[in-house]
């Protein structure tokens, strides 16, 4: 199955926390797997404050910086979409980050793996496929 991968999901897998053994299942018999370019500073953002203020080691955070790699399979670049992005974003009264990876599972008619309990419900009104 083809799935677009949320920050949080990929946070909950690398750090093998309580939802990754149900949310590793999904890659075992995975399609593409699509991240936003914007994936990567909101990733990178997470791993700076589970270091500054989550006492999270060095060697754990670099650790994540290489595992993070194997979870996709292809960047979209939110140049090409932000504009629909942001007109879905008016519509739907999320954040145009959240809304580009909503855009993304739309246009690659493809399901959306989140833990972000309103942009899971936005995603099931336009009958996109949640997985959690």
């Amino acid at each position: 199955m083809d799935f677009v991968l949320d920050t949080n999901c990929a946070i909950e897998i690398v750090f093998n926390q309580k939802k990754a053994d149900s949310l590793n299942r999904y890659f075992e018999s995975r399609g593409r797997v699509y991240v936003p370019d914007l994936f990567f500073p909101e990733f990178g953002n997470v791993l700076w404050k589970m270091f500054s203020f989550g006492n999270v080691p060095i060697g754990e955070i670099s650790d994540a910086t290489k595992h993070v790699d194997s979870l996709y399979d292809e960047i979209i670049s939110t140049k090409s979409i932000w504009v629909e992005a942001m007109y879905t974003a008016i519509e739907t009264n999320l954040s145009v980050y959240d809304a580009s990876y909503l855009f993304i599972a739309q246009i690659n008619d493809c399901a959306l793996m989140t833990l972000d309990k309103k942009l899971a419900s936005t995603a099931s009104k336009f009958g996109i496929t949640v997985l959690i």
